[in-house]
């Protein structure tokens, strides 16, 4: 807003497949309650729920741990 940086994004960039992950999305303390989350939020669509009976390619389940540490929404979001 007004040249004010509000926040940032880290990406993981895969040249080969084009499928990029989202590594942080933030805002700054100052934007909150502006909307803008929820702007960089828009075209978003959470297409698997991961969790320990479905934990997700790169994780091992640990039965020590809780089973919050395996519950995550996958999201996709496709850009033209």
């Amino acid at each position: 807003m007004n040249g004010e940086k509000l926040g940032g994004v880290v990406l993981k960039i895969d040249e080969d497949t084009q499928h990029n992950e989202v590594v942080h999305l933030y805002t700054n303390a100052n934007a909150h309650g502006k909307g803008i989350g929820t702007k960089a939020w828009q075209g978003f669509k959470i297409v698997e729920f991961l969790h320990r009976g479905n934990p997700g390619p790169d994780f091992e389940v640990d039965e020590t741990k809780p089973d919050t540490e395996y519950e995550f929404f996958h999201f996709k979001k496709v850009m033209d």
